[in-house]
C-alpha cells in the first residue's frame, strides 16, 4: 500500500475545493468504500493554521553545523579544512550577514507561511517531471511476497495510488 509520502497529486486549488465541497457533503456509500482508504473524523488540513512557523536558524550556528558536517570528509587534508574554515568565517562575517538579513526580512513579510514555502513549491511542484523518479531518490518499495508478479504489483500500486488520491481530494486523510 502506498502512503501519502509516496504520491504527489498535481491539481489546482479550485478543483480541490470544488471536489472537497462535493465529496465531503456526501457520505461514503457501500459501493464506494473500496475507492478510499478511510474517512478521518478530522479533515486532512484541520491543524494547518495552528502549525508553528519554521524558525530561521542563527547564521553562526548554521556555519558551525556546516563545518562539523564537512570535517569528517576533509579530515585527511588539514590544509583543505583550514581553507574551508576561512571561507566559512569570511562568509559568516560578510555576504552571510547580508543574506541572513534579507531572509529574515522576507520571512517577516510573509506572516502566513514559512520562508521556505515558495522555493520548496518551485523546486518540487513546479516541475512536471515524475516526482518519485526524479526528486525522491530514497524511495524504495518493500517486496510484497503476496504479489511477486510484476503485473500484480503494478496493479496494486495503481489501485493504491488512486485510492490515496481519492481520499486526499475528499480531504479524508487523517492529519499527521
Amino acid at each position: 500500500m502506498l502512503t501519502k509520502s509516496h504520491i504527489t497529486i498535481g491539481t489546482s486549488q479550485r478543483y480541490l475545493f470544488l471536489l472537497h465541497r462535493h465529496v465531503s457533503s456526501h457520505p461514503i456509500k457501500k459501493h464506494d468504500e473500496y475507492n478510499f482508504f478511510k474517512r478521518s473524523i478530522l479533515s486532512t488540513d484541520h491543524f494547518q493554521y495552528s502549525l508553528p512557523r519554521l524558525p530561521i536558524p542563527k547564521l553562526d550556528k548554521t556555519c558551525e553545523r556546516y563545518l562539523a558536517a564537512v570535517k569528517p570528509i576533509l579530515n585527511n587534508d588539514d590544509n583543505v579544512f583550514k581553507q574551508t574554515q576561512q571561507i566559512v568565517t569570511d562568509f559568516c562575517s560578510g555576504d552571510g550577514k547580508r543574506l541572513d538579513a534579507q531572509l529574515r526580512h522576507k520571512n517577516a513579510l510573509n506572516r502566513n507561511t514559512s520562508y521556505i514555502s515558495k522555493p520548496w513549491f518551485e523546486m518540487y511542484l513546479k516541475s512536471r517531471l515524475p516526482l518519485i523518479l526524479n526528486f525522491n531518490f530514497f524511495l524504495v518499495f518493500a517486496d510484497d511476497q503476496k504479489h511477486l508478479k510484476p503485473g500484480a504489483r503494478i496493479t496494486n500500486y495503481i489501485i493504491s495510488s488512486i485510492r490515496f488520491m481519492n481520499t486526499l481530494r475528499a480531504n479524508w486523510l487523517e492529519p499527521e
